[in-house]
């Protein structure tokens, strides 16, 4: 209802108000949830802040760029089709989805991060165990 408001606010009616109110979405709320996203899942997680912030590089751009494939046509049906009093189960319904695909990034960036980290392991021979001399 927010965004309802501001495009009102600037006499935006119709299709340019379904794209400002998709450009508001998209500027204003996606980039800083993606960042809590990775961030939130590094801390469960029990990573350092770097760590975390190195993920949230790594998947951060691909992260965003599907968004915009996801949520641009969700909201364009959002704001021109989904009455006010439904808006909220459907973008609910909507972000359930989403929220698989993140979980699944970030698993993925995960199997990623320890495949790497057993190879170097492997490489120093750390964590590797002498056969015992008979």
């Amino acid at each position: 209802r927010k965004f309802d408001a501001m495009a009102a606010a600037r006499s935006l009616v119709g299709w340019r108000g379904v794209a400002y109110k998709v450009a508001l979405d998209q500027m204003l709320l996606m980039p800083p949830l993606t960042v809590a996203f990775f961030m939130g899942m590094g801390m469960m997680e029990a990573k350092t802040m770097a760590e975390s912030y190195a993920r949230l590089e790594t998947c951060f751009v691909p992260c965003v760029g599907a968004a915009v494939l996801f949520w641009v046509p969700t909201h364009i049906i959002t704001f021109s089709s989904v009455p006010v009093a439904w808006r909220i189960t459907w973008v609910s319904t909507a972000a359930v989805s989403w929220t698989v695909f993140m979980s699944y990034m970030n698993a993925s960036e995960q199997r990623r991060e320890l495949e790497e980290a057993s190879g170097r392991r492997q490489q120093t021979g750390a964590g590797s165990v002498e056969p015992e001399a008979r």
